[in-house]
């Protein structure tokens, strides 16, 4: 469980602490009037964050040994960055939510327009008539124009005659033709240019408000925009400070108690319930028995020992093997087999010398 809470405690504190070392850096560029400064104040900045994440380490010892000037003063240096590192959370968030907001608007302004111009596009190439291909045209006009009667007409300026005036009434006909042909092929490419242009564009390009998500929580909470553009920014940094702030020394500590925990329940003693035990067993289970982890022990070697301690000591009758494996169920030894003999786990006999009966 320990190494869990370090395998996702760790890299999410260490995020946290370079998005606010980050947000540290960009605004303490923004403090310096030349170049030079703005480096100065933005390394200022991110050092202050470091220290920042270290600090509660130094005041839980302090605290721990009763310094209080020591963890008096660190307490006071942390509240101070950590109020520095918030407001410049507060600027980042703000300068970034407004040009996202910008954009937005600048893509939805461009997203309206570019659907007024298609609909006006896409009205207008409905109002032609149908015609032919611009290249079949094309070629029945220059047919029309080797004819011997365009050139009697003098390319249709004199028609003196009945044939020569429907001759040319056609050729003018496949011209006018021509230019309605031209003008939809170049509207149907100007339609495809604007489709392909929308399509571009984001999705939140289409929604007519430059914020939707400030536009949910106003309708949600009735609240301005201002406020609630204000309140989301605060609980960002919020989130970002204080998790960058403590975020490790919560997991650092958190680890520490769960393995101290860990080693505390291995070194403990047999917790013996005195209703399961024999009267006249209990010393033995204080006096031969401890718990540990790596520890295997026989049954029958286990089993021995209980019944030369007993003898030592002058003890009355040991129980069967029977009695005495339930009771060391009871105990909460774990029983398992290995290499075809019945051992217990997590269990050794104190002494490493051998019990010799009286």
């Amino acid at each position: 469980m320990r190494w869990l809470v370090l395998l996702i405690g760790l890299p999410v504190s260490v995020g946290l602490t370079i998005v606010s070392m980050i947000a540290n850096w960009r605004f303490g560029i923004r403090l310096g009037a030349e170049d030079g400064d703005a480096w100065t104040y933005g390394l200022a900045s991110v050092c202050a964050d470091g220290l920042k994440v270290i600090l509660p380490f130094a005041i839980a010892w302090a605290w721990q040994r009763r310094k209080v000037a020591e963890w008096l003063s660190g307490a006071c240096l942390w509240l101070v960055i950590t109020a520095y590192s918030l407001v410049s959370a507060l600027s980042f968030a703000a300068v970034n939510r407004d040009e996202i907001a910008s954009r937005n608007q600048s893509q939805a302004q461009v997203y309206a327009d570019l659907r007024h111009e298609l609909d006006a596009k896409r009205r207008e190439r409905g109002s032609l008539p149908s015609s032919r291909p611009v290249g079949t045209i094309e070629a029945e006009i220059r047919s029309s124009e080797q004819q011997p009667r365009f050139g009697v007409s003098r390319e249709c300026t004199q028609t003196p005659t009945r044939d020569l005036r429907h001759f040319c009434e056609r050729h003018f006909a496949l011209q006018g033709e021509l230019g309605t042909a031209q003008r939809a092929a170049q509207l149907d490419a100007e339609l495809a240019a604007i489709k392909a242009r929308l399509d571009s564009l984001p999705p939140s390009a289409s929604s007519r408000r430059a914020d939707p998500q400030v536009e949910l929580f106003r309708s949600l909470s009735g609240l301005t925009e201002d406020t609630i553009k204000a309140a989301l920014a605060v609980l960002v940094c919020l989130l970002i400070e204080l998790g960058s702030g403590l975020g490790l020394f919560v997991v650092m500590s958190f680890h520490r108690s769960l393995r101290e925990a860990a080693a505390a329940t291995a070194d403990e003693p047999i917790d013996i319930t005195p209703a399961a035990l024999i009267p006249s067993d209990d010393d033995w289970v204080r006096e031969r028995l401890e718990r540990d982890a790596r520890a295997t022990i026989g049954a029958a070697e286990l089993y021995a020992d209980y019944r030369l301690w007993l003898e030592a000591r002058g003890r009355g009758s040991a129980m069967t093997v029977t009695a005495f494996g339930r009771w060391m169920s009871d105990l909460g030894l774990v029983r398992d087999k290995s290499g075809g003999r019945i051992v217990y786990r997590g269990v050794r006999i104190k002494l490493a010398t051998q019990l010799i009966a009286r």
